[in-house]
C-alpha cells in the first residue's frame, strides 16, 4: 500500500489530515520531501531556532500496546478512577463518565457485532490487546487513507493481534477487514510511539500513531525532541538551531544507550541500521560510552568497526583484545546490574565507585544508567525523601545530574528533554541546600 506514494501525494493527505485536527498552521516551518536516507522525511522550509516549535501532532490510532501485562485502565480516557467491564460486555474498561461517551458506543457496537457467543468479560486481556488495530475499522476513510500513505513492515511477527481476534476470541471479521487490520499492524509496529500516561503513582504505557511525527526520519543525535501534552497530543520543539533546507530528526531510541544496544534495539524494533555520524564514530563524540578499560595501560578500547562484531583496540597502546573477550566483561557488569532491586542506592552507588570504575570510563552506558536511577531514587523513593536526605546525598544527587549533563553537552543533544529533567533536579537539589543553609543562619554562596 505504500509503494505507491509521492512527495506531494503524500503532504497532501499529511496537510488534510493536519486541517481535520486544528492542527495546521500557516506558514509552518516544515515540510515533507524526499529523503537522502531514503523514502521521505520532514525538513525545514526556514531557519529554527533551538527550543522553537516545529509542528503539533495527533495519534490517528491510540490504544493498549500487544502486551501480556494486564491493562487495568479506562480504554477511553486512560483514568484509573473506578474502571469496570463494559454493561453490555464487549470486554472493555471504562470509568463511569466514558461509559456512554459517543466514542466507545461505537466500538462498542462493532466489538459486539464481530463477536460469538464467546464470554469476552473473561477474555478481557486478550481483548485489551487487540484495541489498537480494532479501532482502525472505525476510522474515517480520509483518515484511512492517511494510515495507507505511511511507512509499513512486513513479518510474520506482525498481525498477530488479528489471530488472536480470529483463533482465540473466535471474531467473524470479513477478511478484506482481516487485511487491513494486518496492515494496520505492520504500519504500527514501523511507526508508533510509546505515550506514557501517569495516574497518580501508576503509569500506563499506550502506543499511538502520529502521522507527522512518524515522517520524522531517526538520528542517535536528533536535532528535534517531542513530549506529549495533557491531551496526548505529540509537541515537537527544535533541540538545536535547524538551518533552512536541513533534514528534521527525532530519535526512536534512548539516547544514553551505547550504540551496540542502540543498534540492537533499532533493528529489532524498526527493522533498520543506523549509520549517522554518532553510530560509525567508535568514541561516540569522545563519550566512550561504549568502551571498556584497557587491562594494561587503562587506556579506551574501541571497536574497530562499531557496526560489526569484530575486535577492539586499545588507543593508548594499540592492544588488540578480541570480541570476546569484551563480551565477558559486559556479561559480568550485567550479571552484576541484576541483582539490584530498583531501590538498592547503597549497593548501586557502592559498585559505581568500587568495581566498574575499574572496568568502564566515566560515560560508559553502564554509569550512565545507574547514575540515572540513582537520581530518579534520592528524592522520589520513601526512604529517600527531600526532606529526610542528608546534605551529602543532595551533592551526590546534583553532582550525577552535572555528569549527565555534561554527557548530553558531549553528545550534542541541544535542549533536548532529559537536559530539561536534569536541570530541573539540580534546581530542586539547589533550593534544599540553600533552604538548609538559610535556615541554620549560614552565608548564602553566591551562584
Amino acid at each position: 500500500m505504500t509503494d505507491k506514494r509521492t512527495v506531494d501525494h503524500l503532504a497532501t493527505v499529511i496537510e488534510q489530515y493536519m486541517i481535520r485536527n486544528h492542527l495546521f498552521v500557516e506558514n509552518c516551518p516544515w515540510q515533507i520531501r524526499s529523503s537522502p536516507l531514503g523514502g521521505f522525511g520532514v525538513f525545514a522550509k526556514r531557519n529554527i531556532e533551538a527550543g522553537d516549535l516545529i509542528f503539533r501532532d495527533l495519534p490517528v490510532i491510540l490504544g493498549p500496546r500487544c502486551l501480556n501485562v494486564p491493562l487495568e485502565c479506562c480504554l477511553q480516557c486512560f483514568s484509573k478512577s473506578d474502571v469496570k467491564i463494559c454493561e453490555k460486555k464487549c470486554g472493555l474498561l471504562l470509568c463511569p463518565s466514558c461509559d456512554n461517551e459517543g466514542k466507545h458506543q461505537g466500538e462498542c457496537s462493532l466489538i459486539l457485532s464481530l463477536k460469538t457467543d464467546l464470554d469476552l468479560v473473561e477474555k478481557s486481556t486478550a481483548m485489551i490487546k487487540c484495541l489498537a488495530p480494532l479501532r482502525s475499522l472505525l476510522l474515517s476513510e480520509e483518515d484511512k487513507e492517511v494510515v495507507k500513505n505511511l511507512k509499513n513492515h512486513w513479518g510474520n511477527q506482525h498481525g498477530h493481534e488479528i489471530d488472536i481476534l480470529t483463533d482465540e476470541l473466535h471474531f467473524k471479521i470479513p477478511k478484506d477487514d482481516q487485511n487491513f487490520m494486518r496492515f494496520v499492524c505492520s504500519v504500527l509496529d514501523a511507526n508508533a510511539f510509546e505515550v506514557i500516561v501517569v495516574n497518580k503513582q501508576a503509569q500506563t504505557s499506550l502506543r499511538g500513531l502520529y502521522p507527522l511525527g512518524s515522517l520524522a526520519n531517526h538520528s542517535c543525535f536528533p536535532n528535534a525532541f517531542h513530549v506529549f501534552d495533557d491531551e496526548r497530543r505529540m509537541v515537537t520543539r527544535a533541540s538545536v538551531f535547524i538551518e533552512k533546507d536541513s533534514e528534521i530528526f527525532d530519535s526512536y531510541s534512548r539516547v544514553i544507550w551505547g550504540t551496540a544496544t542502540r543498534s540492537m534495539h533499532l533493528k529489532k524494533t524498526k527493522h533498520f541500521v543506523c549509520k549517522c555520524k554518532r553510530c560509525l564514530d567508535p568514541t561516540e563524540f569522545g563519550t566512550y560510552m561504549s568502551s571498556i578499560l584497557c587491562k594494561n595501560c587503562r587506556g579506551n578500547l574501541i571497536p574497530t568497526n562499531p557496526l560489526k562484531s569484530c575486535a577492539w583496540k586499545c588507543e593508548d597502546c594499540n592492544e588488540i583484545v578480541p570480541l570476546k573477550d569484551v563480551a565477558r566483561v559486559f556479561s559480568l557488569i550485567g550479571s552484576v546490574l541484576k541483582c539490584f532491586d530498583d531501590g538498592d542506592f547503597e549497593l548501586m552507588d557502592s559498585f559505581l565507585k568500587g568495581k566498574l570504575a575499574t572496568l568502564v570510563p566515566k560515560f560508559s552506558q553502564v554509569v550512565v544508567e545507574i547514575k540515572y536511577k540513582i537520581i530518579w531514587i534520592l528524592g522520589y523513593q520513601e526512604k529517600y525523601s527531600w526532606k529526610d536526605m542528608s546534605t551529602e546525598l543532595l551533592e551526590l544527587k546534583r553532582e550525577y545530574c552535572e555528569d549527565l549533563l555534561k554527557l548530553l553537552k558531549k553528545l550534542n543533544m541541544g535542549q533536548c528533554k532529559m537536559r530539561g529533567l536534569l536541570l530541573y533536579e539540580v534546581f530542586q537539589c539547589l533550593e534544599e541546600i540553600l533552604q538548609r543553609k538559610n535556615n541554620n543562619d549560614e552565608k548564602l554562596p553566591i551562584y
